[in-house]
């Protein structure tokens, strides 16, 4: 659903079988709408509806005409780090949708279920270093290595996915919004 357009972000309701994705651009929503009016998600059913938008921000608008997404690149990731650990770093900064580790070529993924809590990562991680994502590497040189965390894409995240299966941290539920658009009818896993 995001190669429709960016999401701004991702909300889920497991007690009411739901999901509500913000688009950035309501004519992202209505094309997705107007293409796939139903989908089959975890082998069942769901109807794709209109929601009630809300505003995006100036600041989210201006941070995705300059490649801001809810997607993290984080690498080069300490072979030792755990998924968990990743996980638990990034957690701070708002709810994660997925975190998946490349081992090959030592990136790291961070999904996060809206903008605002990604550009709040890669501003707070701007000086990340290795002993963050490995304790064990402290005090060392190699600890003292710079992470790259910065903004990805979609198409970016599907090529990793297409590589190694993808392990997520926290269940992937979608629905559609902003042009606000909902999902019901059954709750992705």
């Amino acid at each position: 659903v995001g190669s429709y357009g960016p999401l701004e972000s991702v909300k889920i309701n497991v007690e009411r079988g739901e999901a509500l994705l913000v688009y950035i651009d309501a004519y992202a929503a209505g094309a997705l709408l107007a293409e796939k009016p139903s989908m089959i998600m975890h082998s069942q059913k769901v109807e794709l509806t209109w929601g009630k938008s809300k505003p995006v921000t100036p600041a989210v608008q201006k941070a995705v005409s300059q490649g801001a997404t809810r997607n993290m690149y984080v690498s080069p990731v300490p072979a030792e780090c755990q998924l968990e650990v990743l996980h638990n770093l990034f957690k701070q900064f708002g709810a994660i949708e997925s975190v998946r580790i490349v081992r090959p070529s030592s990136t790291g993924y961070v999904n996060f279920c809206s903008i605002e809590s990604a550009m709040a990562a890669r501003s707070a991680f701007a000086d990340l270093t290795a002993d963050h994502l490995n304790p064990a590497l402290s005090g060392t040189p190699a600890g003292s290595a710079p992470i790259q965390v910065s903004f990805t894409t979609a198409q970016q995240l599907s090529r990793s996915r297409r590589q190694v299966g993808a392990m997520g941290m926290s269940g992937g539920a979608m629905g559609m919004g902003g042009g606000a658009m909902g999902m019901g009818g059954g709750m992705m896993g």
